[in-house]
């Protein structure tokens, strides 16, 4: 069950894949930054074009990046889901050695004056947000930082501006300090990565792995990641079974929903991310244990207990996208397996994969894998208010298959700036 995959198979995957996505390029959409505009798609085809020297897709790449800067539209979005998301999937294309710095660092220039500038609009302080929000805005310009696109001044300002935003807005309490997610209707507190505490504790970790700030500042970043990480903890519980739960998000008004999970956007990996950021930073055992035994507990799960959505009509028919499916729950499992080397982490990425190839559809379009769109007045809990659509993007479609399949089990690791950042599962810092 555990054999290594048939790489000439799995690169004819990947191959059928590019090929449809650039023959459904009119569908893909201008907007939605990293996650979901054609900024993805041009980093799929460029990573797919270096490995393979098939220079086919060459032109879709430009195409991709061009279309994306001339529809620059900040009222779609300013962070990592828009604006600020264009400008480091170009960032990463300049590391991949697809552009010359000289080709782009103009647009580049705009990009960040755009995204700076929206830093200090009203209420920005409220928006911690990865996907959405400030902290997915500095990621853009630690990665100008790092490329020689912007300057250590830059990005230092911009980095104490994002730790007074946190400090202005973070709700401490004697069981330590968290912040609201404000732009959920009924959701106070998100305990996911996508949108929550884990991702500002993996957040605050990189501003201290960049060595920029003064001691004294850097001791209040250590206090505030032991402070979530605590925070976090208090909402631990053990079942009967000696299982760690965790709730994935506080409700307003609502009692928590204990349950185990595996998804990158609300799931215990996330939560496992953001304690072993968190103990491998302040050197704390307690935290970096926490998270290997939510890790752990998470290979143990099958798909029937995943909470992975499957069509009960159809059971061909799962969700197989980075943000709440099966390929998503792949990579993760591929990246404690490269920091961990535990035999159990290779089984399940395996055991992963096998769930993606026995579900294919060879003449369809992406090999038949689909997620699924919500229909009006659908709700999470209530399956049939969905239904199964093929998707193209990053973060839950075809784009985001695909790199995965080609970076997980067909390339050989590479240097830089990791393809996987913008979702905090690359593990940098461990």
């Amino acid at each position: 069950m555990y054999n290594s995959p048939d790489n000439q198979h799995l690169l004819a995957i990947v191959t059928k894949i590019a090929k449809d996505l650039v023959a459904h390029y009119d569908q893909l959409s201008n907007y939605g930054g990293l996650y979901s505009s054609k900024i993805g798609l041009a980093l799929f085809l460029a990573d797919y074009t270096l490995h393979t020297q098939d220079k086919q897709f060459e032109e879709v790449i430009y195409q991709s990046v061009t279309d994306c800067l001339e529809n620059i539209d900040p009222s779609q979005g300013l962070s990592l889901s828009g604006v600020a998301g264009i400008g480091w999937g170009i960032n990463y294309l300049v590391s991949r050695g697809i552009f010359d710095k000289s080709e782009v660092e103009e647009y580049l220039s705009k990009l960040q004056h755009v995204v700076i500038s929206s830093i200090d609009l009203p209420h920005e302080a409220q928006n911690h947000d990865l996907m959405h929000g400030f902290i997915g805005k500095v990621l853009f310009i630690i990665a100008q930082y790092h490329l020689g696109f912007a300057s250590r001044e830059t990005l230092v300002n911009v980095i104490r501006k994002s730790l007074q935003y946190l400090k202005e807005t973070a709700i401490q309490s004697e069981t330590g300090m968290a912040w609201k997610y404000t732009t959920h209707q009924h959701m106070e507190y998100s305990l996911g990565l996508s949108h929550g505490q884990p991702a500002i504790i993996v957040y605050l970790c990189e501003v201290l792995s960049l060595n920029l700030l003064s001691d004294e500042e850097n001791q209040e970043v250590r206090t505030m990641i032991d402070h979530i990480a605590q925070w976090l903890m208090d909402k631990r519980t053990v079942n009967d079974e000696q299982k760690l739960l965790y709730p994935q998000s506080l409700y307003i008004d609502r009692d928590p929903h204990l349950f185990k999970r595996l998804a990158w956007c609300y799931g215990d990996p996330g939560m496992a991310i953001g304690f072993v950021n968190a103990g491998k930073t302040l050197k704390n055992d307690t935290y970096f244990q926490e998270g290997k035994a939510l890790i752990l507990q998470a290979a143990e799960l099958p798909l029937e207990q995943s909470r992975i959505m499957v069509n009960p009509k159809n059971p061909s028919e799962i969700d197989m996208g980075f943000c709440h499916g099966v390929v998503g729950v792949l990579h993760m499992f591929h990246r404690f397996a490269q920091v961990f080397d535990d035999e159990v982490f290779h089984k399940s990425r395996t055991y992963w994969l096998n769930v993606m190839l026995q579900n294919t559809q060879p003449k369809a379009p992406y090999m038949g894998w689909k997620g699924t769109k919500a229909e009006d007045a659908a709700t999470e809990d209530d399956g049939t208010s969905f239904r199964w659509v093929s998707k193209s993007t990053l973060l839950e479609g075809a784009a985001g298959m695909g790199m995965v399949l080609l970076h997980d089990f067909l390339m050989p690791p590479t240097q830089g700036l990791q393809w996987d950042h913008f979702f905090y599962t690359d593990l940098t810092n461990l």
